[in-house]
């Protein structure tokens, strides 16, 4: 492979590649000429994913057989001018980390309470008019939901404190529809007006239909005075269906029907870690409407991608592409918000109080247990009982027949006065 050798590092070098890069691109392809002893120039697609497999069935991680990909890709596309033959090589998938949702600081600044994941869904028929009127009703979304939490939350007869809130908003179902909904981080437990934290129930935090109730009442009353305020004006590039709905007498009845539905509010089990929690809506909030992995197959024609029940969906090129675009935010808007407790106004008040009474609170239950009383059982036992009690063998009992055996004090013994030494002779 010598003066092909040549040509792939200067093809590197030309391109500008970094020093580290050329050094593993000319080592994988070494590797792949010493694998079948032939020049790259006599081999094409099928020793390339000989190759691939037998690193992969030997075990080789993702990112090993990842940079054998990439180094053969080059190999052929570039420097023998035969990217037909590579074209078709798949790339690895690569296993990553969650991304946390805030910043790691944020995350140890949580109250070390068990915390619930509740999810807030609009009805189908607000879908386009938040579509063209992301922003305001969006953000009527983050405040009408968060205002029911905090608000049922601090009746005495429900909770009788105040929650800490986060929470994201979420645009996008696995088929790729506009479904706007808000994901919220809940604190099990608030803070009550004397300062003392009050917990919640280990695994009921507050009545999912009531909390549905209140938050249709305050998001329509929200959508009414919107209205009413001009700022959801129809515009020379609002759609037809819209603008019919943003007519008075349409915008009437839509709010009847919208009164009549049940609202639908989802609460998951508690986690214990908060930072567990915070990481697993990092799926929600540091991703696109559809990762790579997802897409099964792209052509001309069609995209096919899989959604939920390894179900698939197959969609014309530009409908794939509108769908996607259909979640991409206003410029500016912030799609994670905290509230209550966890507000930027609270940290250091409300938050600190709640922090030092939780903790207190753990140290009061650690003082209050009891601690094990140990007790001396060996100093009533003779060596036969502890013995016993430490093996499982019973020394009174015979291991032949299982009878007890009989202890009886040994007789002085008469010993037969020696005889006197034999002679030498």
């Amino acid at each position: 492979m010598g003066q092909l050798y040549e040509k792939m590092a200067s093809d590197l070098k030309l391109r500008r590649y970094s020093t580290r890069t050329q050094k593993s691109y000319l080592w994988c392809a070494r590797r792949f000429v010493r694998h079948f002893m032939r020049s790259p120039a006599e081999m094409g697609s099928k020793e390339i994913r000989e190759f691939l497999l037998c690193h992969h069935d030997g075990g080789a991680s993702a990112s090993t057989i990842k940079m054998y990909v990439a180094s053969l890709r080059f190999l052929y596309g570039v420097t023998l001018g035969r990217p037909a033959e590579v074209q078709n090589i798949p790339w690895p998938r690569v296993a990553q980390k969650l991304p946390a949702v805030i910043d790691r600081d944020h995350v140890q600044a949580l109250l070390p309470v068990r915390h619930f994941h509740v999810v807030f869904t609009l009805p189908a028929e607000l879908r386009e008019l938040v579509r063209e009127h992301e922003t305001p009703l969006l953000d009527l979304l983050f405040e009408s939901a968060t205002e029911s939490l905090l608000l049922l939350a601090r009746d005495p007869k429900r909770l009788g404190g105040l929650l800490g809130v986060t929470a994201v908003v979420h645009t996008w179902g696995r088929n790729l529809v506009f479904h706007p909904h808000l994901h919220c981080i809940v604190t099990a437990g608030g803070l009550g007006p004397d300062h003392a934290w009050v917990d919640s129930s280990e695994k009921y935090l507050l009545p999912v239909k009531v909390l549905g109730s209140l938050f249709r009442g305050k998001f329509l009353d929200g959508f009414a005075r919107l209205f009413n305020q001009g700022k959801l004006a129809v515009t020379p590039r609002t759609p037809p269906r819209v603008a019919e709905l943003l007519a008075s007498a349409a915008f009437g009845r839509l709010k009847d029907t919208l009164y009549d539905k049940d609202w639908v509010v989802f609460t998951k089990a508690p986690f214990k870690k908060p930072d567990a929690l915070f990481r697993y809506l990092g799926l929600y909030t540091h991703r696109v409407a559809i990762s790579n992995h997802r897409i099964l197959h792209v052509d001309g024609e069609h995209v096919v991608f899989r959604t939920r029940d390894n179900k698939t969906c197959q969609l014309l090129p530009v409908e794939f592409i509108r769908r996607f675009l259909l979640h991409v935010l206003p410029r500016g808007f912030v799609k994670v918000r905290h509230f209550g407790l966890y507000a930027a106004g609270n940290v250091n008040s409300k938050l600190a109080a709640a922090r030092i009474e939780i903790e207190q609170q753990a140290a009061d239950r650690d003082h209050a247990r009891p601690e094990p009383a140990i007790v001396d059982q060996t100093s009533a036992l003779d060596w036969r009982a502890l013995f016993r009690q430490l093996t499982g063998i019973d020394l009174a009992t015979c291991p032949d027949c299982g009878a007890k055996l009989e202890s009886e004090p040994l007789s002085r013994s008469t010993r037969a006065p020696r005889a006197p030494p034999l002679p030498l002779t």
